[in-house]
Formats: structure tokens, C-alpha cells, sequence
């Protein structure tokens, strides 16, 4: 049997990924009710906000497995890792791959990526056509960039060469991501036909742009690192002391004056600085170790430069959606106790632990 990391409250971990599973089934149940005429629009509403709620905690269950928090064995958190990324909805990424590019995040302290979306946005013949079909889709809400990440890690392992010798390590394939990526796949497009079938492909869509937009805008604000292609990447975090990490990541918490809105909607996720400083650190014992780093709590953590609550950071969110298409520069944050200091905080976007 698989042992506990955390032997006194590593069991809520296991509740979490239960209440995922329930909340998957339920919501694909309330979706399916929907369709009867005596059940109101409510079950409609209620199954896409479950749906869309499971499957964002299944997505921070993987970013703890992939830590190695949940289980000592690593062949346990492997499998659970895998289990949360069909409950996450994306059964066809790899965990292997997902642990391996996250890891190099933390000890190289950038924002390693396989693969740069603008060079979609580059030549002469169409290009442009693409790139105005996103940003029309990004300035509506939608989200293009990440859906267009996701369809990359389904798809690309199934046309790119695994064993090509003279491909780099962060290029080459492994096998174990392109088995996840057929598997994966076929699965989707059989479910994806179940639910065009029963009338309920939109909702279900719905409750997937929920979860894209909630974790990118997590993802969007937490760093302002140097986002760095595989291909042109040196392993080793060269000049990026760790003092360095802490200065350029942000604890982007739902709310400071209601903790437990962070532990509800994103299992504590927003206290990125906490995580990056303790890395193993399971999700319930992170608001401790924020306080043990910046003190107080509740309307103390206005007096920390280092906390954006979404309070102010939802209106750059907003404002600079095509311009964090466009550009590669996260941008700045003012100081401490300057006025709108996130106005030139422009983001990041496709830089999800999902994706790569």
C-alpha cells in the first residue's frame, strides 16, 4: 500500500481527488438532466460550475503529485498524478513530461516553454488571418491561446518522431507521451461524440472555458521571469539567485480578507511565494509557511509587495488580454504602496504546467 507523505493530514489530498471524481460524474449528470423539460435551467447552470470546479482542483492535485506531496512512493503520486489529469480533462498529456518541465521552472527559475504560439503569428501568407482570429477570440473571452495549447500536447506526440537522434532532448518525444496522447485522444474525441450526441457539447465546452480562463488567470500573474523556449534553452539558473525567485514571484490570492476562498477555489495555489520557498510543501500547510515568511494575516498581507490579491490584478487581466498575446514582456509591478501598481503588470499567457 502506498504511504502518506503526511501522515496526519495527507488524507484531505484524498478527499480532494473524491470530491473531483463526484464532481465530474455530477456535473456530466446535471448536464445530461438538463435536457428534460421539467428540470430548469439551474441544473444546467449548477452542472457546468461543478464540472468546471472539480476539474480546477484536479489540475492543482496534478501540480502536487508532480511535487511528490501526496505519496514516498513516486510510483504512487506518478499514477495519482495521472488519474488527476482525467479528471482535469486532459487525459492526454503526460505526467512524466509535465514533472520534468515543471521542475526545470523551479531550479532554473524561468518559465521554460517548448513552444512560442506567436511564431504562429509570423510570414506572410495567412499568418495574419490567424492572429486576428485570436485576438478577436481572446478580446471575447475566449480562450484561444490555451485551447490552442491544449490541442498541441493532444495532437503533436502523434505526428512528432520519438527516436530522430538529431533532435534536441526538450524536441525529441518519448514514448510515454505519445501513448498518453493516443489514449488521451481517443478517449476525448469518443466523449466529445457521446455528448454532441445527448445535446450537451456547448455546456461542457463552457464549463472547459471556465477552467482555462481560471487557470491562466492564475498563471498570468505569479512571475515576472524571462519565458524561455526549450530549443534555445541552457539548463541551470545561471545569475537567478534565490533571491532573485522571490522577487520576481507574486502570491496572487483570490482573497485576503476571506482565506478560505483560496483553499476552496484553488486549493491555496495563489500563495506562490510560500510554494516556490518550499516547494514541498503540501497545499494545506502553505497559508502557514506565507505567514511564517511575510507575518500577520488578513489585511496584513496588503503590507507585503510581494501579494497581489485579485483585487488588484483583475483589472490589468482585463485590460492587457491582446496585449499579453502579442508580447513576450510580462512587464513590471510598482512598488509597494504605489497607486495602481499592476497597471503595466501585462502577464503571461500559455505558460500552463498543463502545456509546457
Amino acid at each position: 500500500m502506498p504511504t502518506l507523505r503526511d501522515s496526519k493530514q495527507g488524507w484531505l489530498s484524498l478527499a480532494v481527488i473524491f470530491y473531483c471524481l463526484v464532481a465530474d460524474v455530477g456535473g456530466l449528470l446535471l448536464l445530461l438532466a438538463s435536457r428534460f423539460q421539467s428540470v430548469t435551467t439551474t441544473a444546467l447552470i449548477c452542472g457546468i460550475l461543478l464540472s468546471a470546479h472539480g476539474r480546477i482542483l484536479a489540475t492543482y492535485l496534478v501540480h502536487e503529485a508532480a511535487h511528490s506531496n501526496i505519496f514516498r512512493e513516486p510510483l504512487a503520486n506518478r499514477w495519482f498524478g495521472r488519474l488527476c489529469l482525467w479528471l482535469a480533462g486532459c487525459p492526454y498529456a503526460d505526467f512524466a513530461h509535465i514533472k520534468k518541465m515543471h521542475r526545470s521552472h523551479h531550479l532554473d527559475r524561468n518559465d521554460t516553454i517548448e513552444f512560442d504560439f506567436r511564431t504562429l503569428f509570423e510570414g506572410k501568407f495567412g499568418y495574419h488571418i490567424i492572429m486576428n482570429t485570436v485576438l478577436a477570440m481572446e478580446f471575447c473571452f475566449i480562450p484561444a491561446i490555451e485551447t490552442l495549447m491544449h490541442l498541441r500536447t493532444a495532437l503533436l506526440p502523434l505526428v512528432a518522431s520519438y527516436s530522430d537522434s538529431e533532435k534536441t532532448e526538450g524536441q525529441r518525444m518519448t514514448s510515454g507521451r505519445f501513448h498518453s496522447a493516443l489514449i488521451g485522444s481517443v478517449f476525448m474525441v469518443i466523449f466529445y461524440s457521446f455528448l454532441y450526441q445527448h445535446g450537451v457539447l456547448f455546456p461542457h465546452l463552457a464549463a472547459g472555458a471556465i477552467v482555462l480562463q481560471f487557470l491562466s488567470l492564475n498563471d498570468a500573474f505569479q512571475h515576472t521571469y524571462e519565458a524561455v523556449v526549450m530549443s534555445q534553452y541552457t539548463p541551470g539558473p545561471g545569475d537567478r539567485t534565490a533571491q532573485y525567485e522571490q522577487e520576481n514571484t507574486f502570491s496572487t490570492l483570490v482573497s485576503t480578507d476571506y482565506p478560505i476562498l483560496n483553499t476552496i477555489l484553488c486549493l491555496n495555489f495563489g500563495y506562490h511565494n510560500a510554494h516556490h520557498h518550499r516547494a514541498m510543501t503540501p497545499w494545506y500547510r502553505l497559508p502557514s509557511v506565507h505567514e511564517t515568511l511575510y507575518g500577520g494575516s488578513g489585511d496584513k498581507h496588503h503590507d507585503c509587495s510581494q501579494v497581489l490579491p485579485y483585487s488588484q490584478i483583475l483589472v490589468s487581466w482585463y485590460r492587457h488580454r491582446l496585449r499579453r498575446v502579442l508580447e513576450d514582456d510580462y512587464g513590471s509591478v510598482g512598488e509597494l504602496g504605489e497607486p495602481r501598481r499592476t497597471d503595466n503588470f501585462v502577464g503571461a499567457v500559455g505558460v500552463s504546467f498543463l502545456t509546457g
